[in-house]
């Protein structure tokens, strides 16, 4: 099984979250599979979320503030099915929060 693509990751993210399809990758450390990838949203403001890659697990840090709890369940579910969709295979969505970001996991 292949593993998960960042960038394809990164586009449904964007997707789900109804911003802008064109986004801004700009790598971390040359020394590790971290991305930051900074959306505009339609009304002109930006978000930004990290991205830590690995082979078949993706992690991605996003600010507390881009939700609250009742649209992070909903989004959770549209963006795991839209996950499964593109991957064409099983994906599990986990999330994690601390007092200043989600963690999201995203497991092939």
């Amino acid at each position: 099984m292949p593993g998960l693509d960042f960038r394809k990751v990164a586009s449904i993210l964007g997707h789900t979250l109804n911003m802008d399809t064109n986004f801004d990758i700009a790598r971390g450390d040359a020394s590790s599979d971290s991305y930051t990838v900074t959306y505009t949203q339609k009304d002109g403001s930006v978000s930004t979320c990290h991205i830590v890659q690995g082979r078949f697990k993706i992690t991605l840090r996003m600010p507390r503030e881009a939700f609250d709890e009742k649209r992070l369940d909903r989004w959770i579910n549209s963006f795991e099915y839209e996950l499964e969709q593109a991957f064409l295979s099983n994906i599990r969505v986990a999330v994690e929060d601390d007092s200043a970001n989600y963690k999201i996991t995203v497991t092939a």
